[in-house]
């Protein structure tokens, strides 16, 4: 779970007996107080020297662990924190050796809501013990492969597609082969394995061609798709999970990269993808131009690939550094391919303007400091340039290192009480949906926020002894088809203490909404991909201005 515990990678002092940091107060406001006691999920006995983590977040700013209110637990597995401000916190626990737990029956929320001078008492959480996969890994003639990075990967869906993402601990082998992959949540996995240098290509002849080593998914497959699921339970040491690297023809990607001018490119270099996606960390094809424009990509297997080109190194725009990209689809079929051109489109710049409708006099006067960024809607290969910030006016210039067709997204930390409401390329509304930039700008862009969003609230519905354990995460996810493919369109809340949720400033429209028991955030961003999601999940109307309570019942994600 990397993303859910990066605070934590912040060290905190630990000693022995209960402690307790003073967290931020504002002035002239009665300080609040937490405390509580961490115990294993499975033995149910206390946690000594976990650390517990609350940090504020603020309207207009990041939650992140700058000044973190902290303790760590006592022998007895208690902690105290004190002096804290009013507002809304988030808990985060590690001890090593144990990983979160991502359901209600685990413990106390994740996220508080503390009112100026609470004392809130009796706070369980529990950490649950990790689980463990490891096993060996071999080259293909049976020997030991020292070096291979070892990656285990779960199932989830990312903007509208199926993917695998890395979980636990990326680790290599040892010069036995072994490996051990610890820090693992309870759950399905595959575990993947890639030789070190696995680029190294072994020569071919005329009767055959090269070979190289590509990424091997137990028990011995080349596709995430064909390998075999491992079940990971909370405390479990799972071995015996041996993998022999699998080695495929491979051939060579020879062209030449020219200017937009149509002059051989200095300074790029060039890597390859698959355009079918679906893996994060399997290692791709790299290679450096040389001077004459051309370059030759070896090691690459059959499959359809993208070769992606970039030049420059950031410079300012328009100067000799400014980086441009562009991307080539290629169909690599049993032999090499010679003679591939590669041209440059130069960069250009989307301009265009951010107004505030239906809002109040202040948040109209508010137009600087948004943030707009293209997102690519086929791959994650190629970005849409730097974001651009909108200046006192509204007005943005947005720099497009590649032509292609990309999805714009806005947004200000600051500007609360806003909803993006449209994207408007001339009279055609493109609201997380792709606008095609192939032949460069399509013109003066409008981005349209509004004041007048409306407002969900409810209770996740649970049985009164697990009313305390409110963790888990709230996500409303369009009903219109389009908008519903993306994941931009999704707003997601975590559920408080009491099991209460709410969402402001909702752009009006029909929505699902699912709140489920776990706090894995990708989790929940696939969770329409779940059984019966239509039928099982909540519809909620929401209109401008308005406001909806709803009391639902749990829905768990997918379980693929």
């Amino acid at each position: 779970m990397p993303n859910q515990f990066a605070i934590c990678l912040f060290v905190l002092t630990c000693a022995a007996g209960a402690q307790q940091v003073q967290g931020p107060k504002q002035q002239n406001q009665k300080p609040a107080s937490v405390e509580g006691v961490v115990v294993n999920d499975l033995t149910r006995e206390p946690i000594r020297r976990a650390e517990v983590l609350l940090s504020l977040m603020k309207p207009g700013t990041q939650m992140g662990p700058n000044q973190p209110s902290s303790a760590v637990t006592d022998a007895e597995g208690r902690f105290r924190v004190t002096e804290l401000e009013a507002g809304q916190y988030v808990v985060y626990l590690r001890r090593q050796g144990f990983v979160m737990a991502g359901n209600a029956s685990a413990g106390s929320a994740i996220r508080l809501q503390l009112t100026a001078g609470q004392e809130l008492k009796g706070l369980r959480y529990t950490l649950t013990p990790q689980a463990v996969i490891a096993g060996r890994v071999f080259d293909d003639e049976g020997e030991p492969a020292q070096g291979a990075q070892v990656t285990v990967l779960r199932p989830r869906r990312i903007r509208g597609k199926n993917t695998w993402l890395p979980d636990g601990q990326n680790v290599r082998t040892n010069d036995k082969g072994e490996f051990r992959v610890a820090n693992i949540q309870a759950g399905r996995y595959v575990v993947m394995a890639q030789a070190w240098m696995q680029v190294a290509v072994e020569a071919g002849t005329a009767q055959r061609p090269a070979t190289s080593y590509v990424a091997t998914f137990y028990p011995g497959v080349t596709e995430a798709t064909q390998a075999t699921m491992v079940e990971a339970t909370p405390g479990a040491e799972l071995t015996g999970f041996d993998i022999t690297l699998k080695r495929v023809p491979v051939f060579k990607v020879r062209g030449k990269v020219l200017t937009a001018e149509g002059q051989p490119a200095k300074n790029f270099h060039a890597s390859m993808g698959s355009r079918e996606g679906g893996v994060f960390g399997v290692a791709g094809r790299m290679t450096q131009g040389k001077e004459d424009g051309s370059f030759e990509m070896t090691g690459v297997p059959n499959g359809a690939w993208v070769l992606i080109v970039n030049s420059g190194r950031g410079g300012p725009p328009g100067g000799p550094g400014d980086q441009q990209t562009t991307t080539v689809p290629v169909e690599v079929a049993n032999q090499d391919i010679e003679g591939l051109e590669v041209r440059f489109t130069p960069p250009f710049t989307l301009q265009g303007n951010v107004v505030v409708e239906a809002a109040t006099d202040e948040q109209k006067a508010v137009l600087s400091g948004f943030n707009v960024s293209l997102q690519p809607e086929a791959n994650t290969f190629v970005m849409g340039g730097q974001p651009a910030r909108t200046q006192a006016d509204g007005s943005f210039s947005l720099r497009v290192g590649s032509p292609g067709k990309y999805i714009l997204n806005a947004y200000n930390p600051s500007a609360t009480g806003l909803y993006l409401a449209a994207v408007r390329f001339g009279n055609e509304n493109h609201l997380f949906r792709p606008v095609d930039l192939s032949g460069g700008s399509a013109g003066p862009v409008k981005i349209v926020f509004r004041g007048d969003g409306g407002k969900v609230s409810g209770n996740l519905d649970l049985p009164e002894e697990k009313k305390s354990h409110g963790e888990g995460m709230a996500v409303l996810i369009p009903v219109d088809p389009e908008l519903r493919s993306s994941t931009m369109g999704r707003n997601v809340r975590m559920v408080d203490q009491n099991g209460g949720f709410q969402f402001d400033s909702v752009r009006p429209g029909e929505y699902y909404l699912a709140v489920t028991t776990t706090s894995d955030y990708s989790a929940v961003q696939d969770i329409d991909q779940a059984k019966d999601f239509d039928s099982k999940a909540t519809k909620v109307k929401v209109v401008a201005g308005g406001s909806t309570s709803v009391q639902v019942k749990p829905l768990e994600p997918a379980d693929k």
